[in-house]
């Protein structure tokens, strides 16, 4: 990055938190089509409530996991649940 002009003191490493069991435990074989969805966000934007909404129709179920939905304790048993994951900060 400071190759590309940004001063050293602007640079921050936030180290991965997730334990290592997150990223190493075997996932179960995922369908070819998503059935089950996570949205993990505090602040999920409209587009991805609106997609909820037409996956709905196609029978896909959305879960919203955050402050303002489904409150919970995001650890790998709840991950392994989902055919799909999407964070957003």
């Amino acid at each position: 990055m400071e190759e590309f002009g940004v001063p050293s003191e602007k640079i921050f490493i936030f180290p991965n938190y997730a334990p290592e069991n997150y990223y190493l435990a075997k996932r179960k074989k995922l369908p070819d089509n998503p059935q089950k969805i996570a949205i993990i966000s505090n602040h999920p934007p409209q587009e991805m409530r609106d997609f909820s909404q037409k996956a709905f129709t196609r029978n896909i179920d959305v879960c919203f996991i955050g402050m303002d939905d489904n409150f919970q304790f995001v650890n790998q048993e709840l991950l392994n649940q989902y055919d799909l994951l999407c964070f957003y900060r």
